[in-house]
């Protein structure tokens, strides 16, 4: 094997990454996401950090419009992770609406039964735990989340923007399910949301804490998350993407928008 083909190679293995674990990464994604987004637009002191009990009560008190809202996220975000757009299209159209379940949709989105299998484990094994009132740390999810017997891979530009999209839909629907009043997307929560479920589909073990004491900027961070420019890019811009188009267009505003 030539020296060019096997930095090509190696490359492109880079740039790619497991579709389980993207799936598994989304599905913690939206979980986190919805219970911080309720969390936040209730919370009188922003410096507070959600509790165990806090989890418990707002799982039960919205369990049943979290699983509605997880069926309309989810839906859209597990078909472009197995189809091309128009392949979508197809489906939706060739469906009857009227008698179609949103198990039938999930199951046409996920595109085999064992990724559909996948789907609802992961589910299963997220909503357990915020029954127990915490979130999956990295060394579990990780440890535990479902696998597939095949190889099958994504781009990684595709899950980052996938994720971002889930993140940022999931945090704005916790918004407004809180029903409070309050409209404006905590950067800070936001971004630690990101970075933490990004790690779980670029990385194959927690963030390493030796180096993570070396870090002292945002940026720093941010890189050693993303790993390459083209990562960064593509969460910076799906950020910026679905802002625009989602969450800025339902009336929730950032931080950033307050203070200009």
């Amino acid at each position: 094997m030539c020296l060019c083909f096997f930095v090509y190679l190696c490359i492109h293995i880079m740039e790619q990454t497991d579709k389980y674990k993207a799936l598994a990464a989304f599905i913690r994604g939206y979980f986190t996401a919805y219970i911080n987004g309720i969390y936040d637009a209730g919370n009188k002191k922003p410096d507070n950090e959600i509790n165990p009990q806090t989890i418990k009560t707002i799982v039960m008190e919205h369990y049943d419009n979290m699983v509605s809202q997880y069926n309309d996220t989810l839906f859209f975000i597990i078909s472009q992770l197995n189809y091309s757009l128009d392949e979508i299209e197809k489906h939706l159209k060739s469906m009857d609406p009227e008698n179609t379940s949103f198990i039938e949709l999930m199951r046409m989105a996920c595109r085999t039964d064992e990724m559909y299998e996948a789907m609802k484990a992961e589910y299963k094994r997220n909503v357990y735990a915020l029954l127990e009132g915490r979130f999956t740390k990295a060394a579990e999810h990780l440890k535990l989340y479902t696998r597939s017997n095949m190889k099958d891979n994504v781009d990684c530009e595709l899950a980052i923007r996938l994720l971002v999209r889930t993140v940022m839909t999931a945090y704005a629907a916790g918004i407004r399910e809180a029903d409070t009043g309050k409209a404006t997307l905590k950067q800070a929560t936001l971004l630690s949301l990101l970075t933490e479920n990004i790690t779980l589909i670029l990385h194959d073990k927690p963030l390493d804490t030796a180096k993570l004491d070396r870090i002292k900027t945002m940026d720093e961070y941010i890189r050693y998350v993303c790993r390459t420019d083209k990562n960064i890019y593509a969460m910076m811009d799906e950020m910026n993407i679905t802002y625009e188009n989602i969450i800025k267009g339902e009336g929730i505003i950032s931080n950033d928008d307050m203070a200009n």
